[in-house]
């Protein structure tokens, strides 16, 4: 679901379902460029929260799937305005 979401969107979407010490998934991430990590187990994906990571700021934080889904919405469209 959280996939195919952003697929529609049209944003490059990876998956891995190998489970990774989180430490050196992050330092796999950095080392790849990948801007942004979407984390999420069964029990959050069922109340509707990923764990977002932004590679640059490395800030990390919980937050509502849909909510995130808006903002990328939203930071697109001022993207594409410029």
């Amino acid at each position: 679901m959280v996939a195919s979401r952003l697929r529609e969107l049209g944003v490059k979407v990876d998956i891995s379902y190998i489970e990774y010490d989180p430490s050196r998934l992050r330092d796999f991430i950095d080392r790849m460029n990948i801007p942004y990590t979407i984390m999420t187990n069964k029990h959050d994906v069922n109340r509707g929260i990923v764990t977002v990571r932004n590679s640059i700021s490395k800030e990390e934080g919980n937050v509502y799937f849909e909510e995130f889904l808006e903002e990328l919405i939203e930071h697109s469209k001022h993207n594409h305005n410029d």
